[in-house]
């Protein structure tokens, strides 16, 4: 069954250090997103098969990952649009570019973190399964004994022969 909610239209804060404070968390990094829209999936989508035909091309044996990062990486570049945290070489404030995303998106610390935190929740959907729903009872119609009632053995199990 489709749930239908009302989808947040106002950019978040993901904070690394409040969500993930005793991992390999950057201390102070934060990224504003957009909430992912069906646009930023089709061009995600896009890229993935855009890496996914170059990788082919070139018989990397990493095809699935370099998708993968393609796609992550799309959402990426269309959803975030500010961050804190980020220096650059003089350890002044960096300007969120692309470039500059491109970059800290190299570090698998922060890859992970908008991969796990921001792409991934996107493509889930914990309210909605793929499956039916199991009956009342718990089986598919036939009751079961109650706890403690189970059946007896009619009798002992041979022992397998050794040679």
């Amino acid at each position: 069954m489709l749930k239908l909610k009302k989808i947040a239209v106002e950019p978040v804060w993901l904070d690394a250090g409040a969500i993930e404070p005793d991992a390999a968390a950057i201390p102070g990094f934060r990224i504003k997103v957009l909430p992912v829209t069906v646009a930023m999936i089709l061009a995600a989508r896009a890229a993935g098969s855009e890496a996914f035909r170059k990788a082919t091309i070139g018989e990397s044996e990493n095809r699935q990952v370099e998708t993968n990062i393609a796609f992550s990486r799309a959402i990426a570049h269309l959803g975030i649009v500010e961050w804190e945290g980020v220096v650059g070489e003089a350890s002044e404030p960096a300007p969120l570019t692309l470039e500059a995303l491109d970059a800290a998106l190299d570090d698998w610390r922060v890859f992970d973190f908008v991969d796990k935190y921001y792409v991934a929740p996107a493509l889930m959907r914990e309210d909605e399964k793929n499956v039916s729903a199991p009956s009342p009872g718990g089986t598919g119609g036939a009751k079961t004994p109650a706890k403690g009632t189970a059946s007896t053995a009619r009798s002992r199990a041979r022992t397998a022969r050794t040679k």
